[in-house]
């Protein structure tokens, strides 16, 4: 099982969170929902789609084309960078902080 110290829940279905031969998919998935979990109260984020694995490819979406518009040092809009740095900053938090298995 996985257990957030943070939140002090169980992240996961547990009859999913107990095996260990997780596909993929499932995999993706269950990083999906943790990520959802953290930043669907941003309301920007929240109107980006209506379900978790379409808002997570939207915001992955944009932090790919911001990034490559500044690696090819096109001009990004204030806007756009100030989302990069907000979501960036949360995504990083999220994976520091993830859920560790329990022993």
């Amino acid at each position: 099982m996985y257990y957030h110290p943070e939140r002090d829940k169980y992240m996961s279905d547990p009859a999913t969170c107990e095996r260990e031969d997780l596909s993929a998919i499932e995999t993706i998935e269950a990083i999906l929902d943790i990520v959802d979990v953290e930043l669907i109260k941003d309301k920007e984020y929240a109107l980006m789609a209506k379900d978790p694995a379409d808002r997570g490819e939207r915001l992955l979406g944009r932090i790919y084309c911001m990034i490559n518009s500044k690696c090819r040092g096109s001009q990004v809009f204030k806007k756009s960078e100030s989302l990069l740095n907000k979501f960036i900053q949360q995504l990083i938090k999220i994976f520091k902080n993830s859920p560790k298995p329990l022993e």
